[in-house]
């Protein structure tokens, strides 16, 4: 589920630059005996059902009289969209937004990518890698570039005259270099 996975990421980073602790377990009980083990002035307990269909309560009561204890009752939600939403802005995934393969020739559009000011000028930098794979298995084509991108999107087009009639699985896959991030489609075009 990528977007928990990007909000897992993104409380690491912020639990790391504020000298936190991240707790991430469905071991209850453990998480809870590991938090009243260290003193600090703030803690944040939230809580995802195994059945997000399912809400109910949940009660949290302290030993000591000398905490209080604050309820969010879902008002972090759109906090935290916000937050997820300004990341992407800092750091956007790289998308492949067309692709396509026709008279033997692939097209591809490359979009949102970090744009990098320097030298006077704004660019991202890309690495670019095509696969083409025959039915039977056999690597017909492998190859990487790294491009310097000075718009968003940018597009791509490679000819393959080469290939002979058959079934192909072509897979393209680009990395963000500024931002290391990377994503990956595939067509499976036949030729006649």
């Amino acid at each position: 589920m990528p977007t928990a996975t990007d909000l897992e990421d993104n409380l690491r980073e912020l639990t790391r630059k504020t000298g936190g602790n991240l707790i991430t377990s469905t071991d209850i009980a453990s998480s809870l005996d590991a938090i009243s083990k260290t003193e600090d002035s703030l803690y944040m307990l939230s809580f995802v059902p195994a059945n997000p269909k399912k809400i109910g309560k949940i009660k949290v009561v302290v030993a000591h009289g000398k905490f209080d204890v604050l309820y969010d009752d879902n008002q972090r939600i759109d906090y935290v969209a916000d937050y997820l939403k300004k990341k992407e802005l800092e750091s956007p995934s790289v998308m492949l937004k067309k692709m396509s393969f026709a008279d033997k020739k692939l097209s591809v559009e490359l979009t949102q990518f970090k744009m990098q000011a320097g030298s006077g000028k704004s660019c991202g930098q890309l690495s670019v890698r095509v696969q083409v794979v025959s039915s039977s298995g056999q690597s017909v084509f492998d190859r990487s570039r790294n491009l310097e991108a000075l718009q968003d999107p940018v597009s791509l087009s490679l000819g393959f005259d080469f290939l002979l009639p058959g079934k192909y699985d072509v897979i393209v896959e680009a990395q963000d270099l500024l931002s290391g991030k990377s994503y990956t489609d595939f067509l499976q075009p036949e030729i006649r």
